[in-house]
């Protein structure tokens, strides 16, 4: 017998499906009810194909690999989210996907990083598991075939020139995303069904999702803020988001919030403050809210951790400097065993 999902809102079906991010929203009996277009696109089927099946129905493990173990994870990760209703990282795995039979069908191989978190009612009761994935194929198969790079520089900064693309790209992605965030956060008061679906979001992100009034006074800090800079709820509500600045940044704060109270949005990348002192690279969005009367009366402080992304970055210009500077080496050296 079928068991009755929970309706969804159109405002949380809509942001759920344009978000740009890979999602899957699943019942606790791990049926799929709904994802994102993203997810569509990168698993490479239709909505119609995978609604109300069985995700591992949908998604088997790779019969011709013997090592596969893609499957095992992902239940014990779905497993730990329902009897501690609290996200599970899944880290980095290898879980290949079947291609389209216009493809021929077969499977490629595909690594992804994963987390699984849980959605409540008002009653704490899990009503869905919202799955959250990032196809990094690209960057591990890099990590494998670094010492293959040497004979193709120029690709591997052309490549460096690709992703820097990207992450504008993505950036102006979540700038959009938040407005249409935003616009359902206005709405609040009218439709309880969207506020509740809407904070399971902002809960289950592992983004830093702070509420802020127009003088930057805090009024709400997810578990991803809590993750990010290490202050619980309790210890950072009602205190100024300037606590996050180091002295030398407090002037980017104050310009920060000359935008905001002009109804304009600012994107980023800075540095921020840990509880424990250290410095944080991220990047980071803030946008003002507005009520019926287009007022601005709260902002919106997005963050995510860069610094991964930075070392990244640096080694791959470290890789290139040196490589370019053996490639040089050589012909000095033959120069200079000519007397002319």
């Amino acid at each position: 017998m079928s068991k009755v999902i929970n309706p969804l809102s159109a405002d949380f079906k809509a942001h759920l499906r344009s978000t740009p991010d890979i999602y899957l929203l699943l019942t606790p009996e791990l049926i799929i009810v709904d994802a994102s277009e993203v997810f569509l696109k990168t698993t490479m089927v239709t909505r119609e194909q995978i609604t109300g099946k069985n995700v591992f129905e949908i998604f088997p493990d790779n019969p011709n690999d013997e090592k596969a173990d893609g499957e095992k994870k992902i239940r014990a990760s779905f497993k730990n989210v329902i009897e501690n209703k609290a996200p599970d990282t899944v880290g980095i795995i290898k879980y290949d996907i079947r291609t389209s039979q216009s493809k021929g069908g077969e499977f490629e191989e595909r690594y992804w990083s994963v987390i699984n978190s849980p959605i409540l009612d008002e009653d704490n009761n899990l009503i869905y598991i919202l799955n959250r994935s990032e196809d990094v194929t690209k960057f591990v198969n890099m990590k494998k075939t670094q010492q293959e790079q040497v004979d193709s520089i120029a690709k591997l900064k052309t490549e460096l020139g690709r992703n820097e693309k990207e992450i504008y790209d993505r950036a102006q992605e979540i700038q959009l995303a938040n407005k249409k965030l935003h616009t359902s956060l206005e709405e609040i008061s009218k439709h309880q069904i969207v506020k509740s679906n809407l904070a399971a979001i902002v809960e289950a992100t592992s983004d830093a999702v702070i509420g802020l009034l127009p003088d930057g006074t805090i009024k709400s800090w997810n578990k991803g803020a809590e993750k990010l800079y290490g202050y619980e709820e309790s210890e950072v509500l009602g205190k100024n988001l300037r606590i996050l600045y180091p002295l030398e940044r407090l002037q980017e704060y104050t310009e920060v919030f000359k935008h905001i109270i002009n109804d304009k949005s600012w994107q980023l990348e800075t540095e921020q403050v840990h509880k424990n002192g250290h410095l944080l690279s991220v990047s980071l969005t803030i946008s003002s809210i507005k009520d019926e009367n287009n007022n601005v009366i709260a902002a919106c402080s997005i963050a995510r951790d860069i610094a991964e992304f930075k070392k990244i970055t640096r080694m791959k210009n470290e890789f290139i400097s040196i490589v370019s500077h053996e490639l040089r080496t050589p012909l000095t050296s033959i120069q200079g065993s000519f007397p002319y």
